[in-house]
Formats: structure tokens, C-alpha cells, sequence
């Protein structure tokens, strides 16, 4: 039988996608901290695989990176929810 739940790839998946489009800047440690996962990079290739446009910069002296979307990205996909 199978379980209605939500696996947890597509949980963290909505999650990395709506604090993207609060406008957010996330790192993998932040996630960790918040939401429990580490898989921050996995969840930005898939949203990117998705078309979704996902800006990032190397954190300095780490070798983690920070995500975060343009203005443009978020304004656009409010509108769309809008219509």
C-alpha cells in the first residue's frame, strides 16, 4: 500500500523553493539549522533543472555556497500566482 506523504526530496524541494521566493539567502548550514536536511545543493539543481533561475556566490574561506533568486525571478513568479 502506498503512503500519501510527500517523500522527503519533494518536502525539501518546497521548502528551498518558498524561502527562495520569500527572498531569502540560503547556505546548507542555515538549512541544517532550520529544516534538518543538508541537501541544499541537490534541491538548487533540481529547481535549476526545473527552469527555476537560482543565483549563487562561494561563501569566503568555505567551501559552502549561498542561494538566493533575483528580484526579477520573485516579482515574475508572484504575478503568475496572481493571475
Amino acid at each position: 500500500m502506498k503512503s500519501k506523504r510527500k517523500s522527503k526530496v519533494a518536502t525539501q524541494r518546497e521548502i528551498v523553493k518558498e524561502r527562495l521566493l520569500a527572498g531569502s539567502k540560503l547556505t546548507v548550514w542555515g538549512c541544517i539549522r532550520a529544516y534538518g536536511f543538508n541537501t541544499l545543493a541537490q534541491r538548487v539543481y533540481e529547481l535549476r533543472a526545473s527552469g527555476l533561475t537560482v543565483l549563487s556566490v562561494r561563501v569566503p574561506n568555505s567551501r559552502y555556497y549561498e542561494y538566493w533568486l533575483d528580484e526579477t525571478t520573485i516579482k515574475a513568479h508572484k504575478s503568475e500566482i496572481a493571475l
